[in-house]
């Protein structure tokens, strides 16, 4: 008995193999046979080619397809593709036994690759179909996975600049669920290395994970958790007959501790190792110890693939309401028209109070990382928020505006033109910007330095800003330098007290702790100043015409600004016929306190009939006249008082005090705001 036992499991054995060889030599040959038939059946929905080099069969339920390659029809540009080396296809062996019915249940793919330029291309040609495919996808038990896909963003010569991609799509009937990760790797230059380009280290992989349901003509988003060392992102919604809602939040750190590993294993069991020591966050998460936190998203929008129209998006970034609308293309280039509304008055932690509204109008086009467009502008304040504070809104437009992003570089901003307008209750002020460029520089996981360089009306412009980032309150600090600054085009930037000529330097330095503070210093050389409302007023009243317009050699001023007073220290002019030194200060009750020293040359007195007897009571040993006074009071009604001097002693000897009554009661009047104008009536021009 056990004789027969053994022949018959050795013949069982020989007709099992036999059956198995002659199995898979049926179906390889038929599927060798059916091989055009099933690329002709692929390409149907498709507008791209699809080619298969060879389809295989083993046994029991799995089709092997290799060289597997999607280009577009017209194009066989190696690089414009995606090709998958290993496609394996399980299929049901009960299902085509009873019924002849072959039904996939597992698909892997094995290494694929594709291009991002092309994957955008394809997407715009087949996204609508793609779309259509998998919500009409029979409700089965299905799996679909894909192993170390490579994905290829590199442009032109530079480094090699990829991205490797994992993820596992599984269905039970209505259920579906993708879980993966993705990660890009950084490489180093080695001109020793026959492949001049060395990867040097693995980058932080992200986590991603899908759960969801599909309903009719659409998907209910359940759960989408996107995570990463330093971010968190976690979202929920539905895709329904083309219409996106989303909800959800997200927090992160803006510097991670820890970019890059040193690659000492295999890529996939290193990002395995990783993922198993990632701790999940936990609910009722606390955003307290988070750089940047978004909370509130509630999302709105129009998928028409590759057009993408966004009715709403709103959400909270650190407690300040944000609004975003408008219009996205997912081609090359990646065109935006986007409008962001920032609204600061609504929120309770915001510090600048005054600052009421941000409304932002974005058009361009993203290449190759570098965002080129234009963008407009407004900043909106409220007067009551700060009562002292100038403006009322700003605009800015700004053309051909780049900004760059380059993970081997710092993100840079330009600015090929634009201009800035500053709008107060009385007054419009404009700023000309050209060749603006602006970098930031991530120096530690508070600190951020911004580095900002133009030309700058016939001269340079340089700056650098200091922002920490704390959790409870967040500081700024920063300098400016002007060098060789053409005075004269400043006419629509400072206000119009007088027209001046001359080449101007200067630094500026503001603080936002303890409070907002702006203090500095400027200094114009070798120039001319012309109708200065004060020298106006002496030249009308004493007949100085050489008053109208002054040939200087310096004009140089201290200032500093803060809610509580602005002030200009060391006030300097020089003139061959003119010298004025002092300070001018006004608090934020508009209250002015002042001292003002002004040397008249004995030539210019000379000219006045009214100043030449006066002349006679100083001797050739003194140069010139000295006048000290003093202006005090509301700024719009400030008082003048000649203050005592060894030369008012002299003159008060020689004329009667009616006189310098006379002098103060003129210069009252010169500075007193002028009558509202009556209807018919110009209104003469201020001070």
């Amino acid at each position: 008995m056990p004789r027969f036992r053994t022949k018959f499991l050795y013949w069982a054995g020989i007709v099992a193999v036999l059956f198995i060889i002659v199995v898979t030599i049926v179906f390889n040959i038929l599927l060798g046979l059916s091989r055009v038939r099933i690329v002709q059946a692929a390409n149907a929905p498709l507008n791209d080619r699809l080619d298969i080099g060879y389809i295989g069969y083993v046994f029991p339920n799995i089709v092997v397809l290799k060289g597997v390659v999607i280009h577009a029809r017209d194009s066989l540009t190696p690089g414009q593709r995606l090709s998958i080396p290993t496609v394996t296809a399980e299929f049901s062996v009960l299902e085509f036994v009873i019924r002849q019915n072959v039904t996939i249940q597992k698909v892997k793919f094995y290494s694929p690759y594709v291009h991002d330029g092309y994957f955008r291309d394809f997407l715009s040609r087949n996204g609508k179909q793609l779309m259509t495919f998998l919500l009409e996808l029979p409700r089965i038990n299905f799996r679909f996975s894909v192993k170390e896909a490579l994905w290829d963003f590199t442009r032109g010569a530079g480094s090699p600049d990829y991205t490797y991609l994992n993820f596992v799509f599984s269905m039970r009937k209505e259920a579906i669920s993708v879980h993966g990760n993705v990660r890009r790797d950084k490489f180093g230059y080695s001109p020793a290395r026959k492949t001049r380009w060395q990867r040097l280290a693995t980058g932080m992989p992200w986590e991603f994970d899908f759960k969801g349901l599909l309903i009719d003509e659409g998907i209910l988003i359940d759960n989408l958790d996107i995570q990463r060392k330093n971010l968190y992102l976690k979202l929920w919604g539905g895709l329904q007959k083309g219409q996106l809602r989303l909800n959800g939040f997200s927090f992160f750190d803006t510097y991670p501790r820890e970019e890059y590993q040193v690659v000492k294993a295999k890529p996939g069991g290193r990002i395995q190792a990783y993922l198993q020591k990632f701790k999940k966050i936990p609910r009722g998460v606390s955003f307290d110890d988070k750089d940047i936190y978004l909370i509130d998203l509630d999302c709105l929008a129009r998928l028409d693939l590759p057009k993408v129209h966004v009715e709403r998006l709103n959400f909270s970034l650190n407690d300040t309401p944000v609004s975003i609308n408008g219009d996205l293309l997912f081609a090359e280039p990646f065109p935006v028209d986007l409008n962001i509304l920032v609204d600061p008055a609504r929120s309770k932690t915001f510090t600048l109070k005054n600052l009421q509204k941000i409304q932002w109008h974005v058009t361009g086009a993203l290449v190759d990382r570098i965002f080129t467009g234009d963008n407009d502008l407004s900043i909106i304040f409220d007067k009551a928020g700060n009562p002292n504070f100038p403006f009322e809104r700003i605009d800015g437009s700004l053309k051909g505006l780049q900004f760059s992003v380059d993970r081997y570089a710092r993100p840079e901003l330009r600015v090929g033109q634009g201009e800035v307008i500053f709008r107060g209750a009385e007054h419009l002020r404009r700023l000309a910007l050209e060749n603006l460029r602006m970098s930031l520089n991530v120096l530690n996981k508070k600190l951020r330095l911004v580095e900002v360089q133009a030309p700058f009306y016939g001269g340079e412009l340089a700056g650098k800003f200091w922002l920490t980032m704390e959790p409870s309150t967040s500081r700024i600090d920063g300098a400016v330098v002007l060098s060789d600054v053409d005075v004269s085009r400043l006419d629509e930037l400072l206000f119009d007290f007088a027209q001046a000529e001359g080449r101007m330097s200067g630094r500026v330095h503001l603080t936002s702790v303890p409070r907002f503070n702006l203090d500095g210093q400027f200094d114009v050389y070798n120039g001319e100043l012309e109708r200065f409302a004060f020298f106006q007023w002496l030249a009308d009243t004493f007949h100085l015409p050489s008053l109208q317009k002054i040939a200087f050699k310096q004009v140089s001023s201290g200032f500093s600004a803060d809610a509580d007073a602005l002030k200009f220290q060391g006030i300097l002019l020089k003139s061959d016929d003119v010298n004025i030194d002092g300070y001018f200060n006004v608090d934020k009750n508009n209250l002015v306190s002042s001292y003002l020293s002004l040397a008249f040359s004995k030539r210019l007195l000379g000219e006045s009939p009214k100043f030449r007897p006066i002349l006679k009571i100083f001797g050739e040993d003194i140069p010139a006249v000295i006048f000290d006074f003093q202006l005090s009071g509301r700024q719009d009604a400030m008082n003048f008082q000649w203050l005592p001097s060894a030369h008012k002693s002299m003159i008060q000897e020689r004329i009667p005090n009616f006189i310098e009554r006379i002098i103060e009661r003129n210069i009252d009047e010169m500075i007193a705001p002028a009558a509202p104008a009556q209807p018919g009536q110009e209104q003469p021009s201020g001070p």
